[in-house]
């Protein structure tokens, strides 16, 4: 690649990097992997002919030129936002593409089977359903509507957040129950979430028998009968061998949020008071 050749793409690696603090962070904000963020880093570099970036163990900062280009790229980055608002704000009706973030369980169990009724409907409009564990950042037009479990703690005056429902988590268990108490935990780093404190309290320091952030990688553990997890109970019934047991141990705010420019939208709006319905239908 030669400078006449830097597209988009390399500057919103660029901008990307600016705001890593780490190759690893950078990869995962880009969706790719460590090795090829490195590759295209320094692709990146070889186009411009400059040292864009000083490289320390686990750590990326930017050098001066670089900050320079950033600048200019960030420029660019605003422009491309306010054509798409544009763009979206011609629309009169709801026709095109709506990209929705939602944790796994609400977007297979609540949002996907909806799909049908929504394009009946608006036979114009089709959605995109990402269900990354990372939160999506809606300030930078990642997706057009995010649905969160608890309280948005990146709300500002881009964004538009709403409550729309309460999610239920219940313990699950085999349908022959095991006869030790044994667990499937959340991933230690997810030891801020209500639900992954509930199952450690139960653990008490012991080592469960299973980690997972895939719900639904956890239920089918639950229904070998490798042991107890808390689940949503939108999960009841969804995977044989598993049953609920009792009523509900916890509960946890949905929240939907939007651009505040691009959720004024016909097809932004239309989408988001759909997957409010849906969440609402469920959880009520």
């Amino acid at each position: 690649m030669n400078i006449e050749q830097i597209d988009w793409e390399d500057l919103h690696l660029l901008l990307a990097a600016s705001r890593a603090d780490s190759l690893n962070a950078l990869a995962r904000d880009m969706g790719i992997d460590a090795t090829t963020a490195s590759r295209r880093l320094k692709s990146l570099e070889r186009a411009v002919d400059v040292s864009l970036f000083v490289r320390t163990r686990g750590g990326l900062a930017l050098t001066e030129p670089a900050k320079q280009l950033v600048a200019y790229a960030q420029q660019i980055e605003q422009s491309e936002r306010r054509f798409r608002l544009a763009a979206h704000k011609l629309r009169s009706v709801p026709a095109g593409r709506v990209r929705i973030s939602a944790p796994p369980t609400l977007a297979r169990y609540v949002l996907a089977p909806g799909v049908a009724a929504l394009q009946e409907q608006n036979p114009g409009l089709s959605i995109d359903l990402e269900t990354e564990p990372a939160n999506v950042r809606l300030e930078r037009l990642e997706a057009d509507i995010a649905v969160r479990l608890g309280v948005p703690g990146d709300a500002n005056d881009d964004l538009v957040a709403r409550k729309i429902g309460r999610a239920a988590y219940a313990v699950f268990s085999p349908v022959e129950e095991p006869a030790s108490e044994r667990w499937i935990a959340y991933p230690q780093r997810f030891a801020h979430v209500p639900e992954a404190q509930w199952v450690e309290s139960r653990l008490n320091g012991t080592a469960p028998v299973l980690r997972s952030n895939d719900p639904v990688a956890m239920a089918q553990a639950v229904a070998s009968g490798a042991g107890y997890a808390v689940l949503p109970e939108l999960m009841n019934g969804t995977v044989p061998g598993m049953k609920q047991m009792g009523s509900a141990v916890l509960h946890r705010e949905i929240w939907l949020l939007r651009h505040a420019e691009v959720g004024s939208t016909s097809i932004v709006r239309t989408a988001s008071e759909w997957a409010a319905d849906l969440v609402r239908a469920v959880t009520a």
